[in-house]
């Protein structure tokens, strides 16, 4: 208290000395340096016409505060933006591969049409099945019912007697190169090697036979169709397959 005393006298003297003994400024000058040293917090230096060295130094420190503050404020929010950029990135980037995701399954949708509507079908058009000296004889046809040539064309077939669960005997392949769109091959003969000589002459034979088609389209796709046939035929008699449906059920079979 002392101190501040003696501060406030010689700041009063001071004043009276500047102004030439105006002692009512002076008191005034006085009180408020009085004020200023019990209440440091509410001395405001006059940074823009700063009265001494020490002034302008404490002015030039609130000035790099002041810019240290700001900057610290604009880092934040810096960083705050390049988080939100990294997230709208992220965000895009995932509906850009969704869209590419999209687009490949639409390409490949309309590809998979465009074959359907282009690629060869073949079909074993027509089977017949005659037993020539106890042995099996196939007579076939291949019809190509696509809309492009087919190529490197292999047949073969699967023959079974009877309805027991015994398996079926498979025949050799067949090569019959190529086939044209809406071309068919004349009925040809195949003997099957496979033997029926154990079957009475006036018993029924149930004959299965599964055609395999395999051959390649114009897009050098590998492509195997199977159809099945059956036939209900008198023990050396002639007939013609018809694709599988049902067995009949009067049928007693072997």
């Amino acid at each position: 208290m002392c101190a501040a005393i003696i501060a406030a006298a010689m700041a009063w003297l001071a004043v009276k000395s500047d102004y030439g003994g105006d002692t009512t400024h002076g008191a005034e000058q006085a009180s408020t340096e009085l004020r200023r040293l019990n209440n440091p917090r509410l001395y405001e230096p006059r940074c823009k016409e700063p009265q001494d060295r020490e002034e302008a130094d404490l002015c030039a420190q609130m000035d790099m505060a002041k810019a240290a503050r700001d900057l610290y404020e604009l880092t934040w929010l810096q960083i705050f933006l390049a988080a939100v950029g990294t997230v709208a990135i992220l965000a895009s980037l995932k509906l850009t591969r969704d869209a590419l995701k999209v687009a490949r399954e639409a390409n490949q949708v309309a590809r998979d049409i465009g074959e359907a509507q282009v690629r060869a079908y073949l079909t074993v058009s027509s089977l017949g099945f005659a037993l020539e000296n106890n042995n099996t004889v196939l007579y076939y046809a291949v019809t190509n019912h696509g809309n492009s040539p087919a190529s490197d064309i292999d047949l073969s077939f699967a023959i079974k007697f009877g309805a027991d669960s015994a398996p079926p005997t498979n025949t050799a392949k067949v090569i019959l190169g190529s086939l044209a769109q809406g071309a068919a091959t004349d009925i040809r003969k195949y003997p099957t090697g496979v033997q029926c000589s154990d079957q009475p002459e006036a018993s029924l034979i149930l004959l299965r036979a599964t055609a395999t088609v395999e051959y390649f389209d114009v897009f050098r796709i590998h492509r195997v169709d199977e159809l099945r046939f059956v036939a209900v035929v008198p023990f050396g008699k002639t007939a013609t397959l018809s694709p599988m449906n049902t067995i009949p059920k009067n049928f007693h079979g072997l």
